[in-house]
């Protein structure tokens, strides 16, 4: 059972009236400050800044420059986590683009409406042993850069961790998970939320990270386990 199917079973896609504003559905619509992400066929998941919106655009900040620029006219999808594990989804289109140094851009939402996707959402507060290895980040001097420890929280969709990496918003990783000593999955994420704690009398950096990708057999792992967890927390 792929991911698709098993959050189709347990909870449905609703797909909000076009004529429903996006700026009535406060709860809906990313606010200013929070943390989206952008999603484009050469560019792959992007992170973004919410720093103003209206009823039909966005304006936001890249977290770091993309690769290729964003130009005026191209069709992007965004995606929001908000708040009790759901998921929102736009389709939208570049108003104002970043060009060759710029970070700032606006959207414009396109006319189908809002999507929302309920994640498969119990989250499982289980140690799962954990390494990751830093594939890109804000700070050139972390990238392969490499981490161990255990898992405070995990659900389908991501996982919280502490680390001693001074990881930022939009940090990729490569992590493994190891539930036994034949069953791990591989899954590459990033960085939604990061911020310092002191434990054990040092500093630590506690992460909340989304996956962006893994192998369906990877998926599965994870499905199995959380569905096993869930019974006997």
């Amino acid at each position: 059972m792929n991911l698709e199917e098993h959050q189709g079973a347990s909870a449905p896609t609703q797909t909000l009236p076009s004529s429903q504003a996006p700026a009535e559905s406060s709860g809906h619509f990313p606010k200013e400050g929070e943390v989206i992400s952008l999603h484009v066929k050469s560019k792959g998941e992007v992170a973004a800044t919410v720093t103003g919106r209206s009823q039909d655009e966005l304006s936001i900040e890249l977290v770091r420059l993309a690769s290729l620029p964003f130009k005026r006219g191209q069709q992007v999808r965004i995606k929001y986590w908000a708040e009790g594990s759901i998921a929102y989804y736009w389709e939208a289109k570049v108003v104002r683009g970043t060009g060759k140094t710029k970070k700032q851009m606006k959207l414009k939402l396109g006319s189908a409406g809002v999507t929302v996707q309920r994640r498969t959402s119990f989250r499982v507060p289980a140690r799962i042993p954990l390494s990751g290895t830093v594939i890109e980040s804000a700070n050139s001097q972390l990238a392969g850069a490499t981490c161990r420890g255990r898992t405070k929280d995990i659900s389908v969709g991501g996982l919280a961790f502490e680390t001693d990496l001074p990881l930022k918003v939009g940090d990729k990783l490569a992590v493994k998970l190891q539930f036994s000593r034949s069953r791990e999955v591989d899954a590459v994420g990033w960085v939604l939320r990061s911020s310092r704690v002191e434990g054990g009398g040092e500093y630590l950096h506690s992460v909340a990270m989304a996956f962006l990708q893994y192998e369906a057999q990877d998926q599965n792992r994870l499905l199995q386990f959380l569905v096993f967890a869930s019974v006997t927390h």
